[in-house]
């Protein structure tokens, strides 16, 4: 009987194949026989035995399972290329590797009929010739500092990594090391995670806050001081970030450097001690921190310009069904792992949100119903554009993706589960899973960056032409 297809809520394609009864009764007739040629009877030769006897020594569960397993297997393939036709006429994509037989679809007692279910990709239109992607500059990268600052930083770092110190009477300053207790208060509370003893660094170099170095500096040894410091947003514990907070500082010792100029560090031969390239002045090193910042500066550049592309990708495919249910699922996991932090810390939700760097978590939020809200807002988000991947992937990739790269790909995975946010756990199966759809969405996103850079390139040539 003919493959009969339907589409349901755009995103689902539901394959019903029946197999007639005279058909069906002919292929059981022919698996059934080959079983029966593995089975061995005591008396006869193995595969040889009289039909009757043979079917004494076997389990007729197993022998239906194999049959219906090797009909559904057969009929699938036909049933599957039937759809792939259909399809084609109905310009409509399979997301590829989707195709589950529903078990509970399956009817064996007048024919064969079962249910064959897989995930549709929606009608998309994508012009990549009229993606408008904003260009990028040093000046859209956030927190960027100047070429001037960066070596002004490295430099100093460089300096205090290799000059020699001596205590000093003199107040800290810059390149100064220190050595301090201390304390400190926050919303007028002891804040037990500000308390250290013998806290060691070197001021001038990035090691400490801004508002803590310009607290210290100033101080000599034994002298002791309070004075308010902000945390950074992007302070690296979640539970300081951008909060305010007193200290009191207790500095025990003060060492300066013996000469804070770098050809006298050069001179002084502690470069070989470390590990790092040799550098025989200061303009040397100079050249090496600019060819490193303008190099870094690109990468981040393109990083952003792609940012930017995907963003204008998002805003130019419309919106469009999803499985509603797979995205409430996926919310209300991330809330609870939010949620659960919140609770093994002791900390409030929304400073829970705010440390999970999911869109829209750097503002402040009521309650538990607007970080979930938030969280879905951010699920859809996703979900379209992973969408948007597999339909890229599927109608404009030409190279798709090999066994061994995905194997490939899934022993790394296994390797290093935490990096790609994973649990360590995962069995075989879904590190392959994961590896294809992560394999898939660079492929997909290769192509895309690609043909963005041919428009762009040709949009120029055309310019220079005119001109």
């Amino acid at each position: 009987m003919p493959t009969k297809i339907t589409i349901e809520k755009d995103i689902k394609l539901v394959i019903n194949y029946q197999a007639e009864k005279k058909e069906y009764t002919e292929w059981r007739s022919k698996i059934q026989a080959q079983f029966l040629k593995t089975v061995e009877v005591p008396g006869f030769r193995k595969g040889k035995a009289p039909e009757h006897l043979a079917l004494e020594h076997i389990n007729p569960q197993a022998l239906e399972q194999t049959i219906i397993s090797e009909a559904v297997n057969k009929y699938s393939q036909e049933a599957i290329k039937d759809a792939k036709k259909d399809l084609a006429e109905k310009k409509r994509m399979v997301i590829d590797g989707s195709y589950v037989i529903d078990p509970a679809s399956l009817k064996a007692e007048d024919g064969l009929e079962f249910n064959i279910n897989a995930e549709l990709l929606p009608e998309i239109k994508l012009d990549p010739s009229k993606l408008k992607v904003k260009e990028v500059s040093e000046k859209d990268i956030p927190d960027r500092v100047s070429l001037k600052d960066f070596t002004e930083t490295q430099k100093n770092g460089f300096i205090a990594s290799h000059a020699e110190y001596e205590d000093t009477d003199k107040v800290a300053g810059n390149l100064f090391k220190i050595i301090a207790d201390t304390s400190g208060m926050i919303d007028g509370k002891d804040a037990p995670e500000l308390t250290a003893k013998d806290m060691e660094g070197v001021l001038g170099i990035k090691q400490f806050i801004e508002d803590f170095e310009t607290g210290v500096k100033g101080m000599k040894k034994g002298e002791t001081k309070e004075f308010d410091v902000k945390f950074p947003k992007n302070y690296g514990n979640q539970e300081l970030s951008g909060k305010k907070a007193t200290f009191k500082v207790e500095l025990k010792s003060v060492k300066a450097p013996k000469s804070t100029k770098f050809d006298d560090v050069v001179s002084s031969g502690n470069q070989g001690n470390h590990n790092h390239k040799s550098f025989e002045n200061e303009k040397a090193f100079d050249e090496y921190v600019a060819n490193y910042y303008n190099q870094e500066t690109a990468q981040i550049t393109e990083q952003q310009w792609q940012r930017n592309a995907i963003m204008a990708l998002t805003e130019q495919v419309k919106d469009f069904a999803m499985d509603e249910d797979r995205l409430i699922q996926e919310r209300d996991r991330i809330f609870n792992v939010i949620k659960g932090n919140a609770e093994t810390n002791k900390i409030d939700i929304s400073a829970s949100f705010a440390g999970s760097g999911i869109p829209g978590s750097d503002k402040p939020v009521k309650d538990e119903m607007e970080v979930s809200k938030l969280i879905e807002s951010y699920v859809r988000n996703e979900f379209k554009l992973s969408t948007i991947w597999e339909f890229i992937y599927e109608a404009n990739v030409e190279n798709k993706i090999k066994s061994e790269e995905i194997d490939k790909a899934a022993t790394e995975i296994k390797a290093n589960p935490a990096k790609f946010n994973v649990s360590k756990d995962i069995s075989e199966d879904q590190a392959k899973n994961t590896a294809f759809g992560q394999l898939k969405k660079q492929k997909a996103a290769q192509w895309l960056f690609g043909e963005l850079k041919k428009e762009g390139a040709s949009k120029t040539a055309k310019k220079k032409e005119t001109k």
